[in-house]
């Protein structure tokens, strides 16, 4: 099965090194309508929720020992939900939040966590 992530599990990032580095098969890197991206702040994690943008995203096709594991990590169901969605011809399970509070926390609006971050120096030193 494919997951498609867009933050802290993106290639190189921390929970990417823990959860996906050497457990999963990359696949690509792709651009999904439907959802906007939103974070409290470039230093925490952000919250993918429906709406009319586009995010980046990466998928990796994993085992259900994986998806599992990343279950447990997003707080599934409680903190996000996941769905299915048509990504590259395939379909791939992506977390997103439901929360409308989360609405108010600062857009991201090139849609790409890694770009958002690199906005800030602060991050990447």
């Amino acid at each position: 099965m494919r997951v498609a992530v867009y933050g802290t599990l993106r290639g190189g990032q921390p929970n990417w090194r823990h959860y996906l580095r050497g457990r999963s098969e990359y696949v690509g890197k792709y651009r999904v309508a439907g959802f906007e991206l939103r974070a409290p702040n470039p230093y925490s994690f952000p919250f993918a929720l429906t709406g009319d943008g586009e995010i980046t995203v990466d998928v990796f096709e994993v085992g259900a020992d994986v998806l599992k594991d990343l279950d447990r990590l997003e707080g599934y169901p409680r903190m996000y939900n996941r769905k299915a969605v048509e990504i590259g011809g395939a379909d791939a399970w992506i977390y997103f939040s439901e929360n409308e509070g989360h609405r108010t926390l600062n857009l991201i609006d090139s849609g790409d966590w890694l770009s958002y971050k690199k906005e800030y120096p602060y991050e990447n030193a």
